[in-house]
């Protein structure tokens, strides 16, 4: 579809392509949710394409049209009757649109509508969501590398724009070596209405908040907790987690004498974790790769001082006097922990009224979508 250009007031119809919605599946669930009802109040037309597998998913805004894709089979490659009616619905969906927006990289819906964007015409702009970071491209190397020289490589190629959610992204995105031009525009923050209440003494309590994965680093906070061991405080771990490894990680606390320090909560809805965030003295991420880290700018908001590490682009945190950003070592994190727990409660909460003046200033998401928009327009000439 091509865009009317004598018709100035009609909106600009975008087709957003996610894997799923289901909050275990980290942050391009809610992230691309909240980007297409933003860019909705600035007047683009968002449609939102993904799987739906059946679980629990994050709420998606009223404003933006659906359309699931529900079916286990279209996982696989398998070229049965059933995926081809996918594959003819995907096409005739993507070409009424004049943008599509594919989020995220190695799975087969986006793949898949990258083609049919390809066949039909449609400029598409690519957000790989972190998983072409070094640290993410060595995970199953040799499935990846096939993958990208067999298909996805002509496919990132043949995109418009590529998307990228921080500097540091678009930095690794240029080792690539792809002909797209990139441009970046972060996540954004839905702030609540109003702020949670603070508890009305420190609390002397540090919070894990993400999916429990190896990748998010939770046996170096483990490791690094064990070393430095700060009097009176605890640790919440909070999030989703495989049964196998959880277990692995409680016997990893146990074996430190840990139990009593570092809790594991399960996971807590979109309600709930703000409350978390703002009951907490200290926010710690020490992840080994971020694209973005939207629980860091969640964390800033709630005026909580963070401690993550140089696997993110919240390299400002120090500058900003909000948190340290250290490498994902153990020792690194140590120190980080020492010190951030030897401050006075005074100076900590100095520390996260810094960062949520920052994240208000600058991760708002009409400024964002409003970045995002223009692109759309210099792709389309509008």
């Amino acid at each position: 579809m091509t865009h009317d250009t004598n018709q100035p007031d009609q909106p600009i119809r975008v087709l957003h392509v996610v894997r799923d919605l289901e909050p275990e599946s980290g942050g391009p669930s809610r992230s691309v949710p909240q980007l297409a009802a933003a860019l909705q109040e600035l007047g683009t037309f968002n449609s939102l394409v993904y799987l739906d597998r059946g679980g629990s998913t994050t709420s998606l805004p009223t404003s933006v049209v659906a359309f699931p894709i529900r079916s286990q089979g279209f996982l696989r490659w398998k070229n049965s009757a059933e995926n081809r009616v996918h594959l003819e619905r995907l096409a005739n969906v993507a070409k009424h649109y004049d943008i599509v927006h594919l989020h995220g990289t190695w799975d087969r819906l986006v793949h898949q509508v990258a083609g049919q964007a390809f066949q039909q015409h449609v400029p598409y702009v690519w957000a790989p969501r972190g998983m072409l970071e070094p640290w993410s491209l060595q995970q199953k190397y040799w499935k990846k590398k096939i993958a990208w020289w067999l298909y996805l490589r002509r496919d990132f190629q043949r995109a418009t724009r590529l998307h990228a959610t921080s500097e540091l992204e678009a930095k690794n995105l240029g080792q690539l070596r792809l002909r797209p031009p990139c441009f970046t525009a972060a996540n954004g923050i839905v702030f609540p209405l109003a702020l949670p209440p603070r508890p009305s003494h420190p609390s002397r309590q540090a919070l894990f908040l993400s999916r429990i994965h190896p990748k998010k680093g939770v046996e170096l906070l483990i490791e690094a907790w064990h070393q430095v061991r700060p009097a009176g405080w605890t640790c919440q771990i909070v999030g989703p987690a495989e049964p196998s490894y959880l277990a692995t990680l409680r016997e990893q606390v146990a074996r430190h004498g840990l139990s009593e320090q570092l809790l594991f909560r399960g996971e807590a809805d979109d309600q709930a974790k703000w409350q978390l965030y703002r009951s907490a003295d200290l926010f710690i991420l020490p992840t080994f790769s971020e694209n973005f880290g939207i629980v860091i700018a969640e964390a800033l908001a709630m005026g909580t001082p963070v401690i993550t590490t140089t696997g993110t682009p919240w390299y400002e945190l120090a500058t900003k006097h909000c948190g340290w950003c250290v490498a994902p070592t153990v020792p690194a994190i140590a120190d980080a922990l020492q010190d951030a727990t030897g401050r006075s409660p005074d100076h900590r909460q100095q520390m996260g009224q810094n960062g949520m003046t920052w994240m208000q200033a600058e991760f708002g998401w009409p400024g964002i979508a409003a970045r995002v928009q223009q692109e759309y327009r210099q792709i389309l000439r509008v």
